[in-house]
Order: structure tokens, then C-alpha cells, then sequence
């Protein structure tokens, strides 16, 4: 299926005139009045943003070169800032914020080396310094109070998965038990509270892929699957069920998605896929988009399919967010906002300089050049 929607340019973005409208191709017609091609949402409020962001219950948080701030959501202002680790020349590059401490990590190249380290910081929700990771590579994730990297250093190299407290010191390591390799499968949804973690584990010549369902804590398992691979952090836990992209997997089971019973481990369904990238989840169904520009909605409860709709063309990053009944899906830096019951585009696509979009029940949030736009909440 072609894309319907037009890609526009800078000047689309900042406010200019929108350069044509598009057509849909088997979609009804939306019911709510649209937005003019191109056209963004009114920006509640913006700030410059030369660092990272994220947003947890209702604050959100950015860096700047040498400082840490947190804004209320609603209106952008500022509730504390406080000084960070990071130098002036530099702004931490990822902000993780959980229900109870913010992590800021800055990437730095370490003198006399050509290589690159990272280094956490951790505060607690006003501000008070809780401690440092040393050599904290990878993503962040806050699971309730515990800090869970998920380490891809590239295809072919060694992937592990490691946990420290709020303080910084260290819970567990994938890498201490030898050379397999592992992936966090699961990370917590947008304002959810979650203690625990799908942790995948790679297949060596004596033993099969296995995903087992950890206490973040601890990383002791309540069940564990063998079989499965998933090759990222893609997927998500509902509470009663998780949902996970899986890769092609030397045990015999295929890519695609599939839906765990989150008690037992045990699959309700398992839909074939290539190169699914991420899932979230929308009232009664599970929203999926892979890297060649498809997105698909599958019935949660049989895995049915309800529509698919090609946005684009390419082999990009996926990265998927729901506000109101809006899915954005944000593809090589573009978003394109489709109705999430039907897949009907609304609105036409934004432009492609949105390096991160995150979305929860305060709004929408976007890193838009050295911007951060905060919008209301989408219909």
C-alpha cells in the first residue's frame, strides 16, 4: 500500500505553509475536523533542549549543559534545577525518569582515548543527588526504584543487561554469568510502575534461546520460556499479559509477535512478522511497527489482524506513542499521526526532525531540533 501522507520540510515544522494535502485509500473518513497538512499541534509550551528528556507523573525532565531541570507538565514551569555532572561544552544525552528518581547520562570520551564512555548521575524527585553509575553504557530504564540498562553495543558484539539501585551500586549483571548474550525484551510504558522485566537470553551450542520474567531486584526468575529470542526492548507488560516482537531463532521459532500469559509464560498467540521493531498497547489491541515502514493492529485478546498501513518506505527505526485515540508514529526522524482504530492518517505527516517523541495522559512531547514542544493531550 502507498504512503498517503506527504512529507514536508523545516518550515512546515516551525509554523509555514503546508506544501499539499494527501488522500486515503480505503479509510473512512475522520469524523473530528483535520488539522491542514503538515500542520502540528498548538505548542503548550516549549524550552530549549541542547540535551535529553523524559517525562514520568506529570513533570517533565531536560538537560542542558550542566543542568539537570524539571518542569511541571502543565504549563512548563520550572520546579527545580539543579547542577549535573556534565560539563558546559556537553548535555547528557538520556534522561530516564521513574516514579521516584531521574537518571541523566552523559557521553564523554575519556582523555588520551579515542573511545567513548557514559556516565550516570542519579536525583531523587526533588532534585537530591541519590548517586553515580561509572561506565553506564547503554539505554536506561527506571523499573519502580531500580535502574535497568539494557547494553547493545552492535549487532554482532556482546549485548547484556545490567541493574543497580537508586544509589548507583550495582544489583546484577547479565555479564557476570559468562558470554551469553542477553536483552531486556520489556521496558515500563509510558507513567507505568513495574517491578518486573522480561530478560532474554541468546542461544549458545549447548543451550536454546530462553525468555524468562525477572524480579528487577534481584533478576530471579518466576518463569522462564525456552525458545524465544527478542532482539531488544520492544515489547511491554499490561499487567495481565506481555507482548513482545521476536526474532528468527535457531530453536525453530519464527519472527513475529507474540502475546505471553504474564502468570505462566505460557503464548495466547503468535502472529508471523519480519522486522518488527516495537508494540504498545490501545484499548483492546496491540499497535506494531517495524523497520520497513509498516504498522499493524492486531485484536490483543486472538492476535486477528485490524488494519496495516504502510507510512513509508525504508529500513529506519520505529518508535510508536498513543495519545487519545492518535497513534504518532515516528519514523527516520518523521511523524505521521494515524487514527489508532482504523490507521486513518490525522492530520498530514510532520516533518523529519523529531529525534524523540513520547506521549502519556499530560500530553504530547517532542525533541524537535534543540527544542522540546510539549503539546495537549491529542483527540
Amino acid at each position: 500500500m502507498a504512503s498517503p501522507f506527504t512529507t514536508l520540510s523545516r518550515r512546515a515544522l516551525l509554523g509555514g505553509a503546508a506544501l499539499g494535502a494527501f488522500s486515503v485509500v480505503g479509510a473512512p473518513p475522520a469524523r473530528a475536523r483535520r488539522r491542514r497538512a503538515g500542520e502540528l499541534p498548538a505548542v503548550r509550551w516549549r524550552a530549549p533542549l541542547p540535551g535529553a528528556f523524559d517525562v514520568h507523573a506529570g513533570t517533565v525532565y531536560r538537560s542542558t549543559p550542566g543542568k539537570l531541570h524539571a518542569h511541571a507538565a502543565a504549563d512548563g514551569a520550572v520546579r527545580w534545577e539543579v547542577p549535573s555532572h556534565v560539563q558546559a561544552k556537553e548535555a547528557a544525552h538520556l534522561v530516564a525518569a521513574g516514579p521516584r528518581a531521574v537518571a541523566a547520562v552523559a557521553r564523554y570520551r575519556k582523555a588520551g582515548s579515542p573511545a567513548y564512555d557514559a556516565h550516570a548521575e542519579t536525583v531523587d524527585g526533588g532534585g537530591r543527588p541519590l548517586g553515580a553509575v561509572r561506565s553506564c553504557s547503554g539505554v536506561p530504564y527506571w523499573f519502580d526504584s531500580t535502574l535497568v540498562r539494557a547494553v547493545q553495543a552492535s549487532n554482532s558484539s556482546y549485548h547484556w543487561v545490567a541493574a543497580h539501585a537508586e544509589d548507583g551500586s550495582p544489583l546484577w549483571s547479565t555479564s557476570d554469568g559468562g558470554s551469553r548474550r542477553a536483552w531486556l525484551a520489556t521496558r515500563p510504558l509510558a507513567g507505568q510502575v513495574s517491578a518486573r522485566a522480561l530478560l532474554v537470553r541468546d542461544r549458545t551450542e549447548d543451550r536454546p534461546a530462553s525468555a524468562s520474567l525477572v524480579d528487577v531486584r534481584t533478576c530471579a526468575p518466576s518463569w522462564t520460556l525456552e525458545g524465544v529470542l527478542s532482539g531488544g526492548e520492544w515489547g511491554y507488560d499490561s499487567g495481565g499479559h506481555l507482548v513482545l516482537p521476536t526474532e528468527a531463532d535457531g530453536a525453530g521459532v519464527g519472527a513475529g509477535v507474540r502475546r505471553l500469559d504474564a502468570a505462566t509464560g505460557g503464548t495466547v498467540w503468535s502472529v508471523p512478522a519480519d522486522l518488527l521493531q516495537e508494540a504498545v498497547p490501545y484499548r483492546d489491541s496491540v499497535l506494531v511497527g517495524g523497520a520497513v515502514g509498516t504498522v499493524r493492529s492486531l485484536d490483543a485478546a486472538t492476535g486477528a489482524p485490524r488494519w496495516q498501513v504502510d507510512v513509508a518506505r525504508g529500513f529506519e527505526r520505529m518508535r510508536l506513542a498513543v495519545s487519545g485515540g492518535t497513534l504518532l508514529v515516528r519514523y527516520n526522524a518523521t511523524v505521521y499521526p494515524l487514527d489508532a482504530a482504523t490507521g486513518a492518517p490525522r492530520g498530514g505527516a510532520w516533518p523529519g526532525y523529531v529525534t524523540r517523541l513520547t506521549a502519556d495522559a499530560t500530553g504530547v512531547y517532542a525533541a524537535v531540533d534543540d527544542e522540546l514542544l510539549a503539546f495537549d493531550p491529542l483527540p
